[in-house]
């Protein structure tokens, strides 16, 4: 009896992978692979193979709205000053801590606090995008605003982050900073927003440069 065949033919319908739920089989392929119809939640419907998703990989229908809320965690911190929790971005980002995102079909990566903007609100007119939570990875559209670049200029300044951001970190700062990353309790990006540095300072300092 081929197990595996019939393991592949049961027991996924309504199964949800990533942002994909399963609504019924598809014709197998010319090979004989076993095909399952699935729903996204943007209501795109695609086809996936059977050992995929039992590999237990995460999908989504390929738009790059959805492949955003893949990465997005709504269940981030509440930042000093901020009356909701921040969206905050899983997936990659730069050195600055800014979230990015390859656009599919495309060779250009996006900001993603930008793309989310861009996303919600259609009066950005090439404007910069800025953080009310000064949160780098946060993507909530409530969280999120338009400006130019003397507009974030001021507003580091009125937070008190321009002097902040160049000051060097002492020797005990170092000290716990890498405390931080020993512990591995908080990923790089957290620990950069901590101390207000980057994550290429954190690396130079974990490599001894």
């Amino acid at each position: 009896m081929n197990t595996r065949g019939n393991f592949e033919l049961q027991g996924l319908r309504d199964n949800t992978y990533g942002l994909l739920t399963v609504i019924e089989r598809a014709p197998n392929n010319e090979f004989g692979m076993v095909y399952w119809k699935l729903q996204c939640v943007c209501c795109a419907i695609v086809e996936k193979r059977a050992n995929s998703l039992r590999a237990g990989k995460f999908f989504t229908c390929g738009k790059p709205e959805c492949r955003f809320w893949e990465k997005v965690d709504k269940n981030g911190p509440v930042m000093p000053g901020m009356e909701t929790n921040c969206w905050v971005w899983t997936g990659a980002t730069k050195d600055t801590c800014y979230g990015v995102m390859k656009v599919p079909g495309e060779k250009r990566n996006v900001l993603v606090h930008v793309f989310s903007y861009d996303m919600h609100f259609d009066d950005r007119a090439g404007r910069w995008v800025l953080h009310h939570c000064d949160n780098r990875p946060c993507v909530r559209p409530e969280h999120i605003f338009p400006g130019t670049h003397r507009d974030n200029m001021r507003d580091m300044a009125e937070k008190g982050r321009a002097a902040t951001f160049r000051q060097r970190l002492s020797e005990d700062s170092k000290i716990e900073l890498l405390q931080d990353v020993t512990s591995g309790k908080l990923t790089y990006v957290e620990i950069a927003s901590k101390y207000s540095t980057t994550v290429r300072t954190i690396s130079r300092l974990v490599n001894g440069r």
